[in-house]
């Protein structure tokens, strides 16, 4: 197994009309591939916002290879 990092952002405007990208929360993840991961990060983000799908609390989802061992 690996450990992978995902992130779930969302996209905001400040009170200046700027556009940021902003890690709504970060999970980590050990699952055998990317895809698991994926999987697994989705599943835990819907029981942790109590949401049956991600993207009603995030725009984009980032899954990445984490930097520390497992």
């Amino acid at each position: 197994m690996a450990r992978f990092v995902a992130k779930f952002r969302k996209k905001v405007i400040s009170d200046t009309g700027h556009e940021a990208t902003i890690t709504q929360r970060s999970l980590d993840v050990d699952a055998p591939d990317r895809h698991g991961a994926r999987e697994l990060a989705i599943g835990d983000f819907c029981a942790l916002e109590r949401v049956t799908d991600w993207r009603m609390h995030a725009d984009d989802l980032i899954v990445e290879e984490a930097d520390f061992p497992s």
